[in-house]
């Protein structure tokens, strides 16, 4: 089948519909498939602790262990009924769509760039939290 996401062509395996409450993948747990958000919304959970609401037509999961052969990185929960385009062989799907390959690496690159960010943020609050001298209470 075949669907079009910015002005790109693709074809995919399958669309998945999904109802609130169902788990679509859980982190720490390996899986091949990509899953490219249609419509609805899922919360993505990482640690036990909600980190974010995708809701995006395009949005796109599991692209990372699917890629990599890895464990996934969060838990994605369906929020709202939701409905996924489902890439079975990325593999495959990426050699032969290499235009949706550079839209996924540009993507995958933006991740890398804030996440990177976020870790040098917090990094540097840990040394300043650090050089800052207890607070002793009088006696």
């Amino acid at each position: 089948m075949q669907v079009t996401f910015y002005g790109l062509q693709f074809f995919y395996d399958d669309e998945v519909e999904c109802p609130v409450g169902h788990t679509l993948l859980r982190e720490g747990e390996k899986q091949s498939r990509i899953y490219v958000l249609k419509k609805g919304a899922v919360t993505i959970i990482k640690g036990g602790q909600e980190i974010a609401i995708c809701d995006k037509r395009g949005d796109m999961f599991g692209e990372i262990a699917a890629l990599t052969g890895s464990e996934c990185t969060s838990t994605v929960k369906v929020r709202e009924p939701s409905v996924f385009y489902m890439i079975e062989d990325s593999d495959e799907f990426l050699e032969q769509n290499p235009r949706t390959t550079l839209i996924i690496a540009k993507m995958l690159a933006e991740r890398l760039a804030s996440t990177t960010r976020s870790h040098s943020i917090s990094k540097r609050e840990v040394l300043e939290l650090s050089r800052e001298e207890p607070k002793h209470s009088p006696m």
